[in-house]
């Protein structure tokens, strides 16, 4: 039995096949980018929260294709005037049940990414920033859903009309969530910029490092379309299976573009392989102690000689960087400069060097869940011109 993909046909027009090859399409992009970065995480051995929240997210965008495809199936794409009674009703509940994992998944990918940013910066003050980002966005998702949910008492009118009840007013609601959206969107997109503005990098670093934490401007971009195409939609309700379409389509590229774009911080390697003239690693290689660029190589195992002369104790730990990817060969280390230094690292003499460790002894340092990072207090080197101590930072492209 062939599937009606919503294909025009019997002369009655259809869009539904737009909406259905769209959700397609996105969600089987979206599924190959998660499991690439699943495994390239899963080789590096350090799944994090924000990777298991990015796959919460592709199940529930899972869902939100089969009500989709469903909802098509039964008619949605054509004009109400060529739909039987039940037809209308089976396309309109599948309807309203893809609108419920559409607001989850728009929540959890920015849940995702603030989890990311919260793990890659470790200043005094940022992890509050994230904690309050994290509650704006997750607060307003649960009222989003929850209004979605019960647009209607009973929840039947919400695809019946001939039900007796009340709703509320879906096109005022859909445009104030729609404004909403984009309000979390700026909000998250804005929180590290400050924090890679206070590193000492050059002008050229900091705005590569922003350009790969901006890739969500492009959820916004499609965020703004969508209120257009939700704006446009409200005007004609009464034939709703057939000029919800478009906004349907945004919906859907929406959802899945976020899912992508959140998965291509943690991608970075591949995507420098794609585009090697913008990610070129000897552009991004560290500066040597009287400024000279060196290879990355160069950089990382002089370092790594440096720790092993400063801390034979430590020599037996293992530890990995705080973003390796499955290519070790391409690495860039950055040593990263805090223009602020605390007052207790000038009066120490210390410098500190940030390190993603995967075990560490209990003797050492206590009964320490591994969690991505890990500061270790290093004996700082006095510099020739009294410049207080240097907070390091190795972080590694990934």
């Amino acid at each position: 039995m062939m599937v009606d993909m919503g294909f025009p046909s019997g002369g009655e027009a259809n869009q539904g096949w737009k909406l259905y090859l769209t959700s397609l399409i996105m969600v089987l992009s979206a599924g190959l980018v998660v499991v690439t970065r699943i495994i390239t995480r899963f080789w590096t051995g350090k799944l994090g929260a924000d990777d298991y929240t990015i796959v919460a997210s592709l199940a529930f965008s899972i869902v939100l294709s089969i009500n989709i495809q469903l909802a098509v199936v039964y008619g949605y794409g054509k004009h109400k005037r060529h739909l039987s009674p039940e037809e209308l009703r089976t396309c309109l509940k599948f309807f309203w049940i893809a609108q419920t994992p559409y607001k989850i998944v728009v929540c959890l990918n920015k849940t995702s990414v603030i989890i990311l940013y919260k793990r890659i910066f470790i200043s005094k003050h940022f992890p509050w920033l994230c904690y309050s980002a994290l509650a704006i966005v997750i607060s307003s998702s649960i009222a989003a859903t929850f209004s979605t949910i019960f647009q209607c008492v009973p929840l039947e009118r919400s695809w019946n009309k001939a039900i007796d009840g009340t709703c509320i007013d879906s096109s005022k609601f859909w445009l104030a969530n729609a404004a909403l959206n984009i309000s979390t969107d700026v909000v998250v997109l804005a929180l590290p910029i400050r924090e890679i503005f206070e590193l000492h990098l050059e002008l050229q670093e900091k705005l590569m490092l922003c350009g790969v934490f901006l890739l969500g401007g492009f959820v916004t971009m499609t965020s703004i379309l969508r209120v257009t195409a939700v704006a446009n939609s409200v005007h004609n309700q009464q034939d709703q299976t057939w000029t919800f379409i478009p906004r349907g389509i945004w919906t859907l590229i929406e959802a899945n573009l976020g899912i992508i774009c959140t998965c291509l911080p943690v991608l970075k390697q591949l995507v420098r392989r794609v585009f090697p003239l913008i990610f070129n690693p000897s552009k991004m290689a560290p500066r040597g102690a009287h400024g000279h660029r060196g290879s990355s190589s160069r950089g990382a195992s002089h370092l790594n000689r440096s720790i092993e002369r400063k801390h034979p104790a430590h020599d037996h730990q293992q530890h990995y960087n705080l973003d390796d990817t499955i290519d070790h060969d391409t690495q860039t280390n950055f040593y990263m400069q805090k223009r602020k230094t605390g007052r207790g690292m000038r009066a120490s003499g210390k410098s500190y060097e940030m390190k993603s460790l995967v075990g560490l002894g209990e003797s050492d340092h206590g009964r320490r869940k591994s969690d991505e990072k890990h500061i270790m207090a290093t004996n700082g080197v006095d510099q020739d011109d009294g410049q207080s101590s240097k907070e390091k930072v190795n972080m590694v492209n990934g």
